[in-house]
C-alpha cells in the first residue's frame, strides 16, 4: 500500500506541474491525511513534500509560532520536530528541582541542547485538536513503550462523562472550538500535558523507586498537551471550528436530507460507541480485527503475561 501511496503522489506531483505550466494553479493537486495526523509533518509521507509544509503558514503566523528562531522559544524533540515555548510541561520545573537536589539518577548534567538541535529543520508539528486525541491509536499501534496519561485532563478538566459528551461534540460534530473549551475546568493548566519528562524506575538491587530524566527516544510525543493557545482550524470557519466540525456542519447545511441523515447517523454512532468503550474497555474491543486495547492493558498491568 505504501508503494502505490508513494507512486500516486508522484503522478499526483507531475500533474501539479502541468497544470501550473498550464496556468490553471494547483487545485488539482491530491494530498491525502487522515485527520487524526493533522499538523504533524511526518504525515507528509515523503521528505520531498517537507519543502512545502512551512509555506503553510504566513511570515507573521510563523514569527508568532516560533519566535527566535535560536532562542530559548522552541522546545526541541528528536527528528527534527519542535515545539513553541508554550508547550513547555510544568514537570519540567520538578525535573530541574530534582536535578538541583541530586536525587535524578540518571542524569549527566549537561547542556539540554543536542548537536541536533543546532541544525534543527524548520518543520515543526501545528498544534491540532484532532492530533491531539488521535495519536493515542498510533501510540498502541506503534510505541506501546511511551507512557502517556490522559487521566488527569479527563478528570481534572473535562470531569465528568456528561461533559465529555458535550465537550466532544462541540468539538467535532458542527460546535465551535471556544464553546468546546469554554466547558472545561482550566483553574489549573498543568492537567493539559499528558507526558512528563520524568520516569519513576523501579530498581531491584536497592529494591526502591529512583527518579530518571526519560531516554530521548521517548520524547516523540507529536501533541503533549491539549491546545488551547494555539491549534489549527478549518479554513474560513468563523467563529473557529476543527476540521471534523466544519465538515459536520457544512453537511448538516447541505440541501440534500440524505447527506443530513448521514451526518446526524455518524455522530450517534460515535457517540454510542465511546460510551460502549468506556463502559467495558475490555470487552468492546473490535471482534473481528481488535484486541488492541486489551494487549494495551495487558502491557501496562501484567507485564508478565
Amino acid at each position: 500500500m505504501d508503494f502505490i501511496f508513494r507512486r500516486l503522489l508522484e503522478s499526483e506531483r507531475a500533474m501539479r506541474s502541468d497544470c501550473f505550466n498550464n496556468g490553471i494553479g494547483n487545485n488539482c493537486f491530491l494530498h491525502c491525511v487522515d485527520c487524526r495526523d493533522l499538523g504533524c509533518e511526518h504525515a507528509c509521507v515523503e521528505e520531498s513534500l517537507h519543502k512545502d509544509w512551512m509555506d503553510l503558514l504566513e511570515q507573521g503566523e510563523k514569527e508568532k509560532l516560533l519566535g527566535s528562531k535560536h532562542g530559548d522559544s522552541r522546545t526541541h524533540h528528536k527528528d527534527g520536530r519542535c515545539l513553541p515555548d508554550w508547550n513547555h510541561s510544568p514537570e519540567e520545573n520538578e525535573l530541574d528541582r530534582l536535578r538541583g537536589s541530586g536525587i535524578l539518577k540518571n542524569d549527566d548534567g549537561g547542556d539540554q541542547h543536542s548537536e541536533m538541535e543546532d541544525s534543527i529543520t524548520d518543520l515543526i508539528t501545528y498544534p491540532s485538536i484532532e492530533s491531539f486525541f488521535g495519536q493515542c491509536t498510533d501510540i498502541i499501534y506503534y510505541t506501546p513503550n511511551f507512557k502517556v496519561a490522559y487521566g488527569p485532563f479527563l478528570g481534572e478538566c473535562v470531569q465528568s462523562f456528561d461533559k465529555w459528551n458535550s465537550f466532544f461534540t462541540e468539538l467535532f460534530f458542527g460546535g465551535t472550538c471556544d464553546r468546546a473549551i469554554s466547558s472545561l475546568d482550566l483553574s489549573s493548566k498543568e492537567h493539559l500535558h499528558i507526558r512528563s519528562p520524568i520516569m519513576k524506575f523501579w530498581n531491584v538491587e536497592t529494591g526502591e523507586y529512583e527518579w530518571h530524566k526519560r531516554e530521548d527516544e521517548e520524547h516523540d510525543l507529536s501533541l503533549p498537551l491539549f491546545p488551547i493557545k494555539c491549534f489549527l482550524k478549518a479554513k474560513g470557519s468563523v467563529p473557529a471550528r476543527t476540521w471534523s466540525s466544519s465538515i459536520f456542519a457544512e453537511l448538516m447545511e447541505s440541501d440534500c436530507q440524505e447527506l443530513r441523515n448521514m451526518s446526524i447517523h455518524a455522530r450517534q454512532w460515535a457517540l454510542n460507541d465511546i460510551a460502549q468503550h468506556c463502559k467495558n474497555p475490555k470487552l468492546s474491543d473490535d471482534e473481528i480485527g481488535g484486541g488492541d486495547w486489551f494487549l494495551a492493558y495487558l502491557r501496562q498491568c501484567h507485564r508478565e503475561m
